[in-house]
């Protein structure tokens, strides 16, 4: 399970846009690294406010600087086309499952039978297609890189 905080809010958009993978596989993406204790090396850093204004003490170019930390930089935009799906996937955060291996822990995969029950109790109807590629995207992360 996720950590408290450790996850950024979800809000939904309903602005119309059609959805591709790319918006499943940054959620499950963000899910993955806050799962694990980790930052997104793919995203820009930020400063705070005091850490910018102590950069600038030292006589560093605020220029050179990253932005300034927005208010609501963890949170993280799910398309209304993506929201069931989104929804099933953190639903069943508790229904991954892993085997140990020489090299320590390696997650395999979500328990489909599981994920079924847990979409039928919650009312919840997602494409597994798209719930496969949040899958894919999250198991990257959680075995460090390897397949």
């Amino acid at each position: 399970m996720v950590p408290a905080g450790g996850l950024c809010r979800l809000c939904r958009a309903d602005d119309g846009r059609q959805g591709a993978s790319g918006k499943l596989r940054q959620a499950a993406r963000r899910w993955a690294l806050a799962a694990t204790g980790q930052s997104d090396r793919e995203r820009p850093q930020t400063l705070d406010a005091a850490t910018r204004a102590d950069f600038i003490a030292l006589g560093v170019d605020p220029a050179s600087l990253p932005p300034d930390d927005p208010e609501h930089e963890d949170d993280f935009e799910v398309w209304p086309e993506n929201w069931q799906t989104v929804r099933l996937f953190l639903a069943c955060e508790t229904q991954w499952r892993a085997s140990a291996a020489m090299s320590g822990m390696v997650w395999v995969g979500l328990d489909y039978v599981a994920v079924d029950v847990v979409a039928r109790r919650r009312g919840l109807e997602a494409d597994l297609a798209d719930l496969q590629v949040m899958e894919v995207e999250a198991l990257s992360i959680l075995n460090g890189g390897r397949a």
